[in-house]
């Protein structure tokens, strides 16, 4: 569902994304052009060409002025898209969960229900920007790199190559070992999240019957459960 969703969502705002992504051609800019054309600044001064000097700083100057430029377009275009994603993958799963419930309906369970329709929205924009900021500036960033580096020395380029493999490897490997715990922690939040839900609709019944104690124990049981989660995510980060 989650992917048809951001499928929709890419396919009609197709353009803005694709704009998005041209102000990415900062990144090579900062990281290869500008201190490139630095580097030849240095060497310059020392002989004094000011007529070279001048034309560098003009270059220079250009650059700082293009990166500025693509960053301050690249958050204009984030600041219309990230409301309407979210706010796009709100309604959809709320129109979702009331279709469904047309022919079959039953008795939600609603605290696991408003966290997802709550949180959903937050988690997917979080978790596309963190690929796409992971991939698009490591698009640009490494074949412009290879490229700068393939130009200066093919031996370097290729060693370069390699490392970008083995990188990708520890990603692959870090994507699989975290699958499953954050399908398991996600889990443990919804329950957390429908007994939180559930304890305060019967406050009345809680009080009446002088179950207090019980349900805060009930409570504090599943809330470790939940951080022994977030301390095994928190784990698992700090050995990558």
């Amino acid at each position: 569902m989650i992917d048809k969703l951001v499928y929709d969502f890419f396919n009609k705002n197709f353009n803005l994304y694709f704009l998005s992504f041209l102000t990415h051609l900062r990144i090579p800019i900062k990281s290869i052009a500008i201190p490139h054309y630095y580097g030849k600044l240095t060497s310059i001064l020392k002989d004094g060409n000011m007529k070279e000097i001048k034309h560098m700083f003009l270059i220079l100057i250009i650059l700082w002025c293009s990166v500025q430029t693509l960053a301050y377009l690249s958050s204009l275009i984030q600041s219309k898209l990230k409301p309407k994603l979210m706010g796009h993958i709100r309604i959809e799963i709320i129109k979702k969960i009331i279709n469904s419930l047309k022919n079959n309906y039953f008795d939600l369970e609603i605290g696991r229900f408003l966290a997802k329709i709550i949180n959903s929205p937050y988690t997917i924009r979080y978790g596309l920007e963190s690929i796409a900021k992971f991939f698009t500036d490591s698009i640009f960033l490494v074949i412009s790199t290879f490229i700068y580096l393939l130009y200066q020395n093919y031996y370097i380029a290729l060693i370069y190559l390699i490392c970008i493999g083995l990188v990708g490897c520890i990603t692959m490997f870090y994507y699989v070992k975290c699958e499953l715990l954050v399908i398991e922690a996600e889990k443990s939040y919804d329950d957390t999240h429908e007994i939180i839900e559930d304890t305060f609709s019967n406050l009345i019944s809680i009080y009446s019957s002088n179950k207090i104690n019980n349900e805060i124990k009930k409570l504090d049981k599943e809330n470790k459960k939940t951080e022994e989660k977030e301390y095994q995510m928190e784990y698992l980060n700090s050995k990558f």
